[in-house]
């Protein structure tokens, strides 16, 4: 996962580039580059990915959508989605539906599969739901409303290597706010960061 990093681009800012940030982009790049502007709805659920779900809001974002909404459970998640312009939507329990969108993501990666449920049923007819939820298990899916609308699904491994050179751009470019998502702490305070950690850690250490 190594790549060499543009001018402007900090370490601090790119260290989730081999792997959450553009897990994240593949969730929603395909279905904006289909339908410009697109709404795209992130369902974070009971918080399985919490920075994948954030970095997802903040790329569609960047990515040009017109309309990102944010769902979850956690009030801290939802206020930080609103501060990178999401609209966030607070919700206790997996809702069957939730409007229509052209681009889902599933990002809970709650095992009962309930949330994946809500993302497929919210999908678009030909529309794209995309899910980074690592599911070791078998899960209930709404296979009969995904066939009568043409949902088109994507799960698995991302192949994120291939992604990174995008991702990169658009933080050289500074389109991404990743400021609210990371809490930046030094390698000699990072037993302390650890005893509780923040939504997503990065740790750093002065070059010798």
């Amino acid at each position: 996962m190594m790549a060499k990093l543009p001018d402007g681009v900090s370490a601090t800012d790119a260290a989730s580039v081999g792997d959450n940030l553009s897990d994240a982009f593949r969730c929603i790049d395909t279905g904006l580059k289909e339908e410009p502007g697109a709404p795209v709805l992130i369902v974070a659920g009971g918080g399985g990915g919490p920075s994948i779900s954030l970095y997802a809001a903040a790329l569609a974002r960047a990515l040009g959508s017109e309309q990102v909404d944010y769902m979850d459970r956690d009030p801290a998640r939802l206020a930080i989605a609103e501060s990178i312009g999401a609209n966030a939507i607070q919700v206790e329990t997996a809702p069957k539906r939730h409007g229509s969108y052209w681009v889902t993501a599933d990002t809970s990666g709650h095992p009962s599969g309930e949330w994946l449920g809500t993302a497929l049923n919210s999908t678009a007819p030909y529309g794209h739901c995309t899910s980074c939820g690592v599911y070791h298990g078998s899960a209930h899916l709404p296979l009969g409303a995904m066939y009568s609308k043409g949902v088109r699904f994507t799960i698995g491994w991302a192949n994120v290597h291939a992604l990174m050179p995008q991702v990169l751009d658009l933080l050289a470019q500074k389109k991404i706010q990743l400021s609210a998502i990371h809490t930046i702490a030094s390698w000699n305070d990072a037993i302390d960061a650890l005893r509780d950690p923040p939504l997503k850690l990065v740790l750093t250490r002065a070059e010798v």
